[in-house]
C-alpha cells in the first residue's frame, strides 16, 4: 500500500488520514485543520467512542490490503496462465 498514490483514498497515506495524521478530509468528507480549532481529525482518540469507531477504521484498512493482495494474486495467475 505504500507505492499506492497519496491521492489514491486506500493508500496508506489516504487511510492514515482518517486515523489522524495527515490532517485532510478523506472523500471530501469532514473538515479542515485550523490552528486553534481544535480539529485533529477523524479518530475519536480519548473518548468513550473510540472502541466503536476504531474497529470500522482497521476494517478499511484491512479491505486495502486484501485489495492489494488480490491485484498481486491475479497478476500472478495471469502471469502463469500464458
Amino acid at each position: 500500500m505504500y507505492d499506492t498514490p497519496q491521492s489514491k483514498s486506500l493508500s496508506h497515506f489516504g487511510i492514515g488520514g482518517i486515523h489522524g495524521l495527515p490532517f485532510v478530509p478523506w472523500e471530501g468528507v469532514g473538515g479542515s485543520p485550523v490552528e486553534g480549532s481544535g480539529w485533529s481529525g477523524y479518530c475519536t482518540h480519548g473518548n468513550v467512542l473510540f472502541p466503536t469507531w476504531h474497529r470500522p477504521y482497521v476494517a478499511l484498512y484491512e479491505v486495502g490490503l486484501i485489495l492489494r493482495d488480490l491485484m498481486y494474486t491475479i497478476i500472478l495467475i495471469e502471469s502463469y496462465s500464458k
